[in-house]
């Protein structure tokens, strides 16, 4: 499992930062440092424990050598997937003794289940809002369910992430980044991160670029309510930055043309920053087993109303990622007339409109003559088929840009080749993964269709060019229509139809398993903090 992942130096040229950005990295690592030990609390309950006995276990000079190594490779393996479970195999426990994965991760009581928890909500609907809230843990007490704010929950860690926050806005020279670092601090104390994210929507002209707090809600598989930790710190690469900016004033007429597909009210804001960054260091939910390429935030539908999301690509992480394994899998997976045509721009492109995808379609909706929230509709299922969704838009957007002459007909081929490729890549994350779920769901709606063949002679797939453009199309208006009436029903049959793992596939995944999965980052950065903290600590003991 651990050999499946290629190591992978990850950082930017520093050169060009001053002494205070230097010193306002140092802040930004301890504070994700910190983000770091709150998800190892969210990932499960019993993580932690464990992560410790291993380490000792490992350094116990007083036991068998065999039993020593076989404590470091666990403690090695748990360290990679924040816990003893395989994110790229449904979760399946690897050390011995732990129990299945709860699908609650660490939010909820381990035996929780959703009959509890929506009986709970019909005897106490005043308990909502806190017990489906994206920053509380729900806890059982005296026999009844109670919702503890992140902030008491994770106290401890909380107020030295909000301490180290404050340290990098005294050094930070940007006027806007400064102003979020410090609302970023004041919501971590109080968990209302409203302000804070519309400010984040505002930073530019700074070269250093930061996302920390609660996000994404992966981890929650029993309802997908609660969010995440994590953190991102990177450089920014503006001359990229400025280059993918120009599509996002084509959101508004993309929007416009979903919604005359499948009627939804469109409600997002028109700003949309996107942001080319070489990651420096992650921490948290982004570190877990595979790696992101590509983020689109926040996920607070009150911010997307009101300014839209903001779209931040990882360059450094995505060449690493074609370059060890996307070519790979194209020469084994792919028709040979296809194999040539997969480029990293392409596939760089697809991300992007995969991201900017996210912000489009329904958010809101009324059931029952009550406004709610796709997310909440589809509880759950939301992850995999958001992300379906977003893939299948941002292609269709690709599209869309070719025939409008904003990229040239010649990426036409590149574009359809490099999204196929990137099946095969991202399904190898995982069934039970959301982007692999999704993925496998895709691959065999536009297999059905005929958009995409199987050469069964050679084991390789290929695109139809005669079909694709209908089959992309139609599955477009499948997943819009999915969420625009948050019908949790047809996402179901949905993904129980086309997210199986049939024998073409199954066999294509055979070719690959000396390929690289996906990358392990090493930040050379976090080892230069080291040194500083290591030196300020000799400093302060002198004096």
């Amino acid at each position: 499992m651990i050999e499946k992942f290629a190591t992978v130096d990850l950082t930017a040229p520093l050169d060009a930062l001053s002494q205070a950005e230097h010193r306002m990295l140092t802040h930004l690592v301890l504070a994700a440092r910190q983000i770091d030990a709150i998800f190892w609390k969210q990932t499960w309950a019993g993580a932690v424990a464990l992560r410790e006995k291993l380490r000792a276990t490992a350094a116990n000079a007083d036991l068998a050598p065999e039993l020593r190594e076989k404590a470091r490779r666990e403690l090695e393996a748990v360290m990679l997937m924040y816990g003893p479970y395989d994110r790229t195999d449904e979760q399946r426990p690897f050390v011995e003794g732990v129990p299945v994965k709860p699908r609650g991760a660490g939010f909820y009581p381990e035996d929780l289940t959703v009959e509890e928890f929506n009986a709970h909500l019909h005897s106490h609907p005043e308990d909502r809002t806190a017990l489906e809230s994206l920053s509380t843990v729900v806890r059982r007490e005296y026999g009844t369910l109670v919702a503890v704010p992140y902030c008491d929950a994770y106290r401890a860690e909380v107020m030295e992430v909000a301490r180290c926050l404050r340290a990098a806005a005294h050094e930070c020279e940007n006027e806007s980044l400064r102003n979020f670092l410090n609302l970023r601090a004041d919501a971590f104390e109080c968990d209302d991160y409203l302000d804070s994210d519309l400010a984040w929507m505002d930073v530019e002209g700074s070269r250093i670029d930061v996302t920390i707090g609660p996000y994404e809600t992966y981890e929650d598989e029993l309802f997908g309510y609660k969010a995440s930790h994590e953190a991102y710190i990177g450089l920014v690469d503006e001359h990229e930055s400025a280059n993918l900016q120009a599509y996002a004033c084509h959101l508004d007429a993309l929007d416009a043309l979903l919604s005359g597909r499948v009627p939804y009210e469109v409600k997002r804001g028109s700003a949309s920053p996107i942001r080319v960054i070489n990651l420096l260091y992650n921490a948290g939910d982004a570190r877990a087993g595979v790696q992101t390429t590509a983020f689109n935030l926040p996920n607070d539908e009150r911010v997307h109303e009101a300014k839209g999301t903001r779209k931040v690509m990882l360059r450094n992480v995505a060449e690493a990622k074609f370059r060890l394994s996307m070519v790979a899998i194209a020469d084994r997976v792919l028709a040979a007339n296809d194999r040539a045509a997969v480029t990293f721009d392409a596939y760089f492109t697809n991300v992007l409109l995969h991201e900017m995808a996210h912000g489009l379609g329904p958010s809101y909706l009324r059931v029952d003559d009550a406004q709610t929230t796709v997310r909440k509709q589809l509880r759950d299922l939301y992850s995999p088929i958001e992300e379906a969704k977003a893939d299948i838009v941002g292609l269709f957007f690709h599209q869309w840009l070719i025939d409008q002459g904003v990229l040239p007909r010649e990426e036409e081929r590149a574009a359809y080749t490099s999204f196929l490729a990137g099946f095969f890549r991202s399904i190898r994350f995982g069934a039970g993964e959301a982007h692999g779920r999704a993925n496998i769901v895709e691959l065999n709606f536009l297999r059905e269709r005929g958009g995409v063949t199987y050469d069964a002679a050679n084991g390789c797939f290929g695109i139809d060019f005669s079909r694709v453009r209908e089959a992309v199309e139609t599955l477009v208006d499948v997943l819009i229509g999915i969420e625009a009436r948050g019908s949790y029903d047809e996402a179901k049959a949905l993904l129980e139809r086309y997210g199986q793992v049939g024998d073409e596939l199954r066999a294509a995944l055979g070719q690959l398993a000396d390929i690289p999965v996906d990358i392990r980052p090493h930040y050379p950065l976090e080892e230069v903090v080291a040194q500083r903290v290591d030196a300020r600590a000799v400093a302060d003991a002198s004096v």
